[in-house]
């Protein structure tokens, strides 16, 4: 971006909703650049291409997301409380998603013709969310919440990979079983590394 703070909140939430419903394939970033940035001056002014303003909107409409599971995280004390609340808050993102089409996190890793720099982008965030379920598994074991014998980075990637395969099921078939059923298999198993 040219300038700092030019663009604001609500042309990128229109652009994140559009981008989020047709996907971030750049074959779309001129017409839906066009359709949110009012006037050719404008584009030029804050954006220098549509690919910069595409990117900004996907990390717009990721940081919604991914804001959401910090705050569920911070609202909580204990390990075991903030990985129920990691469970909590990837259920209310499929119920309630910050944009129609659900997540963008997931749509960007899952979609063919992505642009390549916003699938980077996308798997960045990932991470992140992957590397906060990790501190949470963790810090649970420094205190004696979670055994010993679990892998923080194993059981992490399981979590977020058993939900992008819920997330995906439950799109496809347009019903949460696929949902409800892996978030309580992940209960379960969270239950069972815990300690007595």
């Amino acid at each position: 971006m040219r300038t700092e703070g030019v663009i604001k909140k609500p042309v990128l939430q229109e652009a994140a909703q559009l981008f989020n419903h047709i996907g971030y394939s750049d074959r779309y970033f001129t017409d839906v650049w066009r359709a949110c940035v009012d006037t050719e001056t404008e584009r030029s002014w804050a954006f220098e291409n549509p690919q910069q303003f595409a990117k900004a909107a996907f990390a717009y409409a990721a940081g919604q997301s991914v804001a959401h599971l910090h705050r569920v995280i911070a609202a909580h004390a204990s390990a075991p409380d903030q990985l129920a609340a990691i469970f909590d808050g990837f259920e209310y993102l499929f119920s309630h998603p910050p944009f129609k089409g659900g997540c963008a996190l997931f749509n960007a890793l899952s979609e063919e013709g992505i642009d390549p720099d916003i699938k980077a982008q996308a798997r960045r965030e990932l991470m992140g969310v992957q590397l906060a379920i990790e501190h949470v598994l963790r810090r649970g074991q420094l205190l004696g919440d979670f055994v010993r014998t679990i892998e923080p980075p194993a059981f992490a990637s399981h979590i977020v990979c058993t939900l992008e395969g819920a997330f995906r099921l439950s799109r496809v078939y347009q019903t949460t079983t696929y949902l409800r059923s892996a978030l309580q298999h992940l209960r379960r198993m969270a239950m069972m590394n815990m300690c007595a």
